[in-house]
This record gives C-alpha cells, structure tokens and sequence, in this order.
C-alpha cells in the first residue's frame, strides 16, 4: 500500500500513512503482537480531526485547537454545518487546510 501511495497510485489520508509506515518496525506478526499488549496497557487518545464547511473548502480542526468542539459528533450523523471561523481570531492552530 504504501508503495502505491508514493508511487502516487493510491491516494491515503496521513493517519493511514503514519500507522502504515510504524507497521514498517515489525518484522513479524509476533514483534507486532507483542507491542500491542504492551501498548495497550498505557491506554489510548482519540485523534479524529472534526471537518468544518467553509466557504471555500473544508477545515479538519484537529484536537487541540480552539474551534475543535467540546462534544465532537464522532459519527457524523448530526448534519450541522458550522459557520466559517466562528469567533475565531487566531491562537492555537491545528488544523488540515484542504480545498
């Protein structure tokens, strides 16, 4: 997969690349194992980017900054749109810009 992607034959979202590329570190399937139970038990953080309709394109407001809203709607069904940049003047920013 990850040499379709740099080959530009295959399109990935960026968490995809990453978690493909940390698979990279694991010659077998028990390395791989083994580091998940570990893993596991330091628990996990969701990181789900939450996408804004803007005029002109789509903001990912990424945990973290101030837009990203304190009850995201992990499945997407609320159908809200929210205004471009509501209050916003700055500050913290993490966000995937697309358009």
């Amino acid at each position: 997969l990850l040499h379709q992607y740099y080959a530009r034959q295959l399109w990935l979202a960026p968490p995809q690349v990453y978690e493909l590329s940390r698979l990279l570190n694991f010659s077998d399937q028990q390395d791989l194992a083994q580091f998940s139970a570990t893993r596991h038990k330091k628990g996990l953080s969701t990181w789900l980017p939450v996408r804004m309709e803007c005029e002109d394109g789509m903001l990912s407001i990424l945990p973290g900054d101030s837009l990203y809203p304190d009850s995201p709607d992990y499945a997407g069904t609320s159908g809200n749109k929210t205004d471009p940049y509501p209050g916003y003047h700055g500050g913290e920013q993490e966000q995937l810009v697309s358009s």
